[in-house]
């Protein structure tokens, strides 16, 4: 086993698992928070990343359910399935799974297109969910969650515990819960989310962001504009729409605390998987110390973009001289203190 490869695939994981479990407990998940973020969490794009890390921490998965039959009503679940599909982040047939199993909680039809989407179109075989079981456990008879099953899914029918609370939207990270309760869940109330936070934008990069359709988020930008709630400045044909942040934000929050920052988690979840899913596919009984910084180099190199598309703080510099340890450690390193959390 090569010991380079665990120790940065441990940590990692560990790293992310954090982060995640952060998110979740700032939105209603009952649990310990150590810190809270300063800025806006991403509901989909977390769920999408959930998806994939959370097959390495029951209890994170089941909490998310928790969550979900409590508070499901405020996700967007078309763009979820956009972020899985286009992306490639998180593990389509556990999304269709969770999507098949919260129809059973959610009497609207929002989560059947997401669960017919997903279902496998053949027969496969099946997989122990979670990562730290394997398919012998269920094999003896245990019994074996229907919904999960139907995605060639394996684990212990899903038990709720009724712990999470309501999202507390009167906080800066749950900005998103609290626009979609006054315009509605969909792409109004993302876009005023984005430019009242962000430095405002260009309609193209926003639905970048955002993913939804540039000329749908050039409508409600333009209908923002003349409606005086945008500030449009014009270079050339480019149209760049801001919003007067501290007026509008203590109209829509209620309160006069300093607005959340804005970062691009669609970018983010995309870069971490390419990173955490290179690590993962190696082969750690093959693989040399300097195939792993070779495997790793390229992985940061395919991320860069993403990585500085987010809005965090991702010191990237790639030393050519550096050695194997000094390179993946470090990599750990410049990932793990962005993640901690903005000041």
């Amino acid at each position: 086993m090569n010991r380079l490869l665990q120790t940065f695939r441990e940590g990692l994981r560990e790293m992310l698992l954090d982060l995640v479990w952060r998110q979740w407990c700032q939105m209603g998940v009952s649990g310990v928070v150590n810190r809270r973020d300063n800025w806006v969490i991403d509901p989909e794009a977390l769920l999408a990343f959930t998806t994939q890390a959370g097959r390495h921490d029951a209890r994170l998965f089941d909490a998310t359910l928790d969550w979900l039959v409590r508070n499901g009503q405020w996700i967007n679940v078309q763009r979820l399935g956009s972020l899985i599909e286009k992306d490639k982040t998180g593990c389509g047939p556990v999304a269709g799974a969770i999507a098949a199993w919260m129809m059973r909680h959610d009497k609207s039809a929002k989560w059947h297109g997401l669960a017919a989407r997903m279902l496998p179109a053949m027969p496969v075989t099946p997989v122990a969910l979670f990562h730290s079981q394997s398919v012998e456990s269920f094999r003896s008879g245990a019994e074996i969650d229907p919904d999960f099953s139907r995605y060639g899914l394996l684990r212990a029918p899903v038990v709720c515990r009724g712990a999470s609370q309501d999202v507390d939207m009167v906080q800066g990270v749950n900005v998103l819960f609290r626009f979609r309760a006054l315009f509605g869940i969909g792409i109004r109330a993302d876009v005023i989310a984005s430019i009242l936070i962000s430095p405002g934008g260009h309609a193209r990069g926003i639905a970048e962001a955002l993913a939804y359709n540039p000329l749908r988020v050039q409508r409600v930008l333009a209908g923002l504009a003349e409606a005086g709630f945008a500030t449009v400045h014009r270079k050339g044909r480019t149209k760049k729409y801001e919003m007067e942040t501290e007026r509008w934000w203590k109209v829509l929050m209620g309160n006069e605390h300093t607005p959340a920052s804005w970062i691009d988690w669609r970018a983010l979840t995309r870069a971490l998987t390419r990173i955490w899913r290179t690590a993962s596919a190696m082969d750690a009984e093959r693989a040399d110390d300097d195939i792993v910084q070779s495997e790793l180099r390229a992985a940061l190199r395919e991320a860069h973009d993403d990585l500085h598309r987010t809005g965090l703080q991702f010191h990237l510099q790639e030393a050519p001289d550096q050695g194997a340890q000094e390179f993946v450690l470090s990599l750990l390193s410049m990932l793990s203190m962005p993640l901690k959390g903005l000041p």
